[in-house]
């Protein structure tokens, strides 16, 4: 009797995806995983190809589904200050709100690169530049608009706020106070500051 899937792709992906957020790539178990999924390892192998095959596509999905989604509803914002606000606190909101303090799926990634295969580390870096490239063009447009001082350097400054953004993730994994993350949004937003 030939395989047939039971199940949608993307769903599967996404109880993946928690898992694998909340408890690491390597602290997951194929048990874990057919669990959390609904599904026979057969089917896991089948629809997926395997555990470090369904890392990469629970990544491609977190970066479209949490990150490009994020990122896109904030640059639609008119106001360059804004966007940045409302970006950083978001960030501690979700930090803040987050009983598991899972942080980032694609920082948390990035923190265990050494232990990853050439494309799952091809996949995080394509996305940390995207947002950097996301925190370059808001200074460009807070430049341009007279917002942000003409002075600053668009591409020094995106990169500093990556930093910023990715010191967020990390330490709000519990590791530090709101107050301590309000004073890293803070500095952050300095950095554009007239």
């Amino acid at each position: 009797m030939p395989w047939e899937k039971s199940f949608e792709l993307d769903e599967a992906t996404e109880k993946a995806m928690t898992l694998f957020w909340n408890k690491g790539y390597e602290a997951t178990s194929m048990a874990d995983l057919t669990k959390a999924m609904e599904i026979n390892k057969g089917s896991l192998y089948n629809a997926f190809g395997g555990k470090n095959d369904l890392f990469k596509r629970a990544l491609l999905q977190y970066d479209r589904d949490v990150t490009h989604q994020t990122l896109a509803k904030v640059e639609n914002l008119n106001d360059p200050q804004c966007a940045l606000e409302t970006l950083f606190d978001n960030i501690i909101d979700d930090c803040k709100n987050d009983p598991d303090h899972k942080g980032c799926f694609i920082v948390n990634t990035a923190l265990e690169m050494p232990h990853h295969d050439p494309e799952i580390q091809k996949i995080v870096q394509d996305s940390l530049a995207g947002t950097e490239t996301f925190f370059i063009r808001i200074t460009k447009r807070g430049q341009d608009l007279g917002m942000f001082p003409k002075s600053i350097n668009a591409e020094q400054v995106g990169s500093a706020l990556l930093g910023y953004m990715i010191a967020l993730r990390v330490l709000s994994r519990g590791a530090y106070t709101k107050n301590g993350l309000n004073n890293i949004r803070a500095e952050a937003l300095n950095l554009v500051k007239i």
